[in-house]
């Protein structure tokens, strides 16, 4: 070494204290958190959601793309965007599924950056388990961002994103809310969901699937994003005379004019969950349509996360399945004597999405109705928690549950 550069070395080390050169002190070893206690995802309504309606749609969706799969040298690979917190239990099923197909399951999940060490070292154990196991495959990855920071184009929790897209399916399981009143001037989970739509819109010509868990209570949405829905709900009135004659009673209030029931259910009335469901299922549906899109809503389910004692229901999970442009062409000046290419929408999806979201099931009422299915729908969930790791203690407490 010359002297210059000797020189040089020891004014960079003169520029530090010794405590500046220590490592920085971590507050949490990244040392996976005990897994000795149950979360309400852990329910066995969960379960219902989970196999009832995720995995049942998922099933169709994976067929139809084995059908139109051009095999090639690779298998089709599934890819999977979700909110798998630390347990990746909606993956393991998705898995099953997957192999049972014979296809290729990769999964990008979200994991808030904000979550301690021991959080993120959990849900990496248990990634890392799946992709040991051939669950998954090694692409799979966990991102440590909030799902809301996709909302900027900008923002690295995008980039990362939409370098894996499109997903043929995504899972926005976040169990809050889709824009609470305080975050009216920051990004919300809506926000979220808008950009994955705009990403995938822009990235796929196959159907998709969006699988959507939202808190629904007077206290949790934003009067902006109520005054929205209503707006969204009132213009598909003007266009569709048959959805403009059910509508109210969609909202519970057949008797009434369109704009009574939407302030008697916008106001917090007994037909609000519906309210805000058809609201958003109308939103997306008038959004994707601007692409030429159609989006088809599925059976919805709804359960109370209310406090004890007010059993009404409170959380809706939705799944809408995107269905591509029609393939023909009209010719607008009629100079070819051939029509378009048969394709497009075989129903009216306005109308669908209103009988949907009328006939949306409770989850808690049919499982005190029915404790087969509960007790089935606990031993399954059992079995996962098991797998995962859960003490004994978590399982008693599981299996002392009551519908």
């Amino acid at each position: 070494m010359s002297e210059e550069a000797a020189d040089d070395a020891e004014d960079f080390a003169d520029a530090f204290s010794e405590e500046d050169l220590l490592p920085e002190d971590v507050d949490q070893l990244a040392v996976p958190i005990p897994l000795d206690t149950l979360q309400p995802w852990h329910r066995p309504r969960k379960q219902a959601v989970r196999e009832r309606q995720w995995l049942n749609r998922a099933a169709e969706l994976v067929r139809y793309l084995k059908a139109h799969w051009n095999p090639g040298a690779s298998r089709l690979e599934v890819k999977y965007l979700t909110l798998a917190g630390i347990d990746y239990l909606d993956v393991r099923m998705l898995a099953d599924l997957c192999a049972y197909e014979s296809v290729e399951l990769t999964s990008t999940s979200f994991l808030a950056e904000e979550e301690s060490n021991s959080v993120m070292a959990r849900a990496r154990v248990r990634e890392e388990a799946l992709v040991k196991a051939g669950y998954i495959t090694d692409r799979s990855l966990t991102l440590p961002y909030k799902l809301e920071e996709i909302s900027s184009w900008k923002s690295q929790a995008y980039r990362e994103v939409a370098k894996g897209a499109p997903y043929h399916v995504v899972n926005v399981d976040a169990c809050g809310s889709i824009g609470l009143p305080s975050q009216d001037k920051g990004n919300r989970i809506i926000d979220a969901v808008h950009r994955l739509v705009e990403l995938q819109l822009s990235k796929t010509v196959d159907p998709w699937l969006l699988y959507v868990t939202t808190d629904a209570r007077t206290n949790t949405i934003s009067q902006r994003l109520l005054n929205t829905f209503a707006e969204v709900i009132r213009a598909n009135a003007a266009a569709n005379d048959r959805f403009a004659r059910e509508a109210p009673a969609c909202m519970g209030e057949p008797e009434q004019a369109l704009d009574d029931a939407l302030a008697g259910a916008s106001g917090g009335g007994p037909g609000f969950l519906k309210f805000v469901v058809l609201g958003l299922s109308k939103w997306l549906l008038r959004n994707a349509q601007g692409r030429h899109w159609q989006v088809k809503v599925h059976d919805a389910y709804c359960y109370s996360t209310t406090p004890e004692g007010d059993n009404r229901a409170s959380m809706a999970s939705l799944v809408f399945e995107f269905l591509p442009p029609p393939p023909g062409l009209a010719d607008v000046y009629g100079a070819v004597n051939i029509t378009p290419a048969p394709g497009g929408p075989q129903e009216d999806y306005s109308v669908r999405a209103l009988q949907k979201v009328r006939q949306m099931e409770d989850l808690d009422r049919m499982l005190a109705n029915d404790n087969e299915l509960f007790a089935r729908l606990k031993a399954e969930t059992r079995l996962l928690l098991q797998e995962v790791g859960y003490s004994v203690g978590a399982l008693e407490a599981l299996d002392q549950q009551d519908p």
